[in-house]
């Protein structure tokens, strides 16, 4: 049985934002890259405490790894970047 404490998610995201701060540029590991197109969920960005580790991971990725992002990565999560805009222009 899995149990998943909603409280601990920001931490995790702030772990994993500082293991991928310590990668040099450019050499973001393939579990990561698998990673990031599921951070732009909209489920994850719901939650008030999540926002600010999750833009600090966000963060992480565009410093270290923007080159290894794939563009079809982006693009298939374009619509959840625009629910998350529009989201917080609403509120």
């Amino acid at each position: 049985m899995l149990f998943v404490v909603a409280e601990f998610i920001p931490y995790v995201f702030q772990v994993l934002a500082l293991m991928l701060e310590m990668h040099a540029e450019g050499a973001v590991s393939p579990p990561y890259l698998a990673l990031f197109p599921h951070l732009l969920l909209p489920v994850l960005w719901s939650r008030d405490g999540n926002i600010p580790p999750l833009v600090r991971l966000l963060q992480a990725y565009i410093s270290r790894g923007v080159r290894q992002i794939e563009t079809d990565k982006l693009a298939s999560s374009h619509h959840h970047c625009v629910f998350i805009n529009n989201h917080f222009l609403n509120d």
